[in-house]
């Protein structure tokens, strides 16, 4: 079943799996295509059961990504697992809840009788993205004077800057 988009039509697919296997750009995602290093891999299987559509499988990426401390550029790959509740949208639901179970947290509404899979795909990208990406776990950064990357290269520059806080404590030192 071939779609033209990332938005289906719930009665195009048959009642129980469809399994679906996509290679996506990553500007149909709405990213950035420096973000993600060639294409993006979706193995999903959709289980409809009337108006209700159960969403799971994986998303494959690899991402571009700038180290933290050394600023190089890097690979990092990325392999998120999928899950989502697709029912419809109901008119009528104002109320608020404060405490929502699982199956509320992974709920996605639609209108029209068409589902979107591009914000879950979208989010488990973004959502994959380290706060702090390291091209290494030992990365030595960038020497703090020169800004050498001391992951390539040694700095020989002189780091005797004592701050004058810490004078007081270098007679401590002195006295032993």
């Amino acid at each position: 079943m071939k779609q033209n988009s990332l938005k289906w039509n719930i009665h195009s697919l048959k009642e129980g799996e469809n399994e679906f296997h996509l290679f996506l750009k990553p500007e149909e995602l709405g990213i950035a295509a420096h973000t993600v290093d060639k294409t993006i891999e979706c193995a999903l299987t959709l289980k409809r059961n009337g108006t209700k559509v159960f969403l799971q499988g994986q998303i494959s990426f690899l991402l571009v990504l700038e180290c933290a401390r050394c600023f190089g550029r890097f690979i990092l790959a990325g392999k998120v697992n999928l899950a989502a509740y697709f029912i419809p949208k109901k008119t009528s639901d104002n109320g608020e809840k404060e405490n929502l179970s699982i199956t509320e947290v992974l709920t996605e509404y639609y209108k029209n009788d068409i589902i979107n899979l591009a914000p879950i795909l979208y989010d488990s990208v973004n959502l994959s993205i380290p706060i702090k990406p390291l091209c290494r776990d030992d990365c030595k950064g960038l020497c703090p004077i020169y800004g050498t990357n001391l992951n390539v290269k040694k700095c020989n520059c002189k780091r005797e800057k004592i701050d004058p806080r810490w004078k007081p404590l270098e007679k401590l030192l002195e006295k032993k």
